[in-house]
């Protein structure tokens, strides 16, 4: 992710099927670093990432992200949550609608934290996806 960071301008990025190298543990990391991180990104999604085990985002590093998109990612344990909670421009949150346990517990936990009345769940989406805005 490093290279990456170092594209400030950088307003959607979408990952995917073969986009990553993993590390041996299965993670992908969005640690805050000297550049400050995704200063811009309004849109991320993660798709096809059969590998993925943990993602790691520290707090402050993707500041105005408005929608993320976490799709068929089968090994995935859970969501950053305390990072996403503190992302006050997030709206929008699409999820498998058959996601792992841990990413599942950890949307309702986001949905908790943020409030009901902003965040709302639809598992009954026609493209087989949830729809949580926010």
């Amino acid at each position: 992710m490093p290279a990456l960071q170092k594209l400030q301008n950088l307003c959607v990025l979408k990952l995917g099927f073969g986009s990553m190298i993993w590390e041996d543990d299965g993670s992908l990391d969005f640690e805050s670093d000297v550049n400050g991180g995704f200063r811009q990104l309004k849109f991320l999604e993660l798709k096809d990432l059969f590998m993925l085990k943990k993602w790691k985002l520290s707090k402050g590093v993707i500041p105005s992200l408005q929608k993320l998109a976490v799709l068929n990612c089968s090994k995935l344990e859970g969501l950053p949550i305390e990072a996403l909670e503190a992302i006050s421009t997030l709206q929008e949150l699409v999820i498998d609608e058959q996601p792992t346990d841990g990413v599942s517990a950890d949307a309702k936990l986001i949905q908790e934290h943020i409030g009901k009345d902003r965040l709302n769940f639809d598992n009954s989406i026609v493209t087989e996806k949830w729809l949580v805005r926010l």
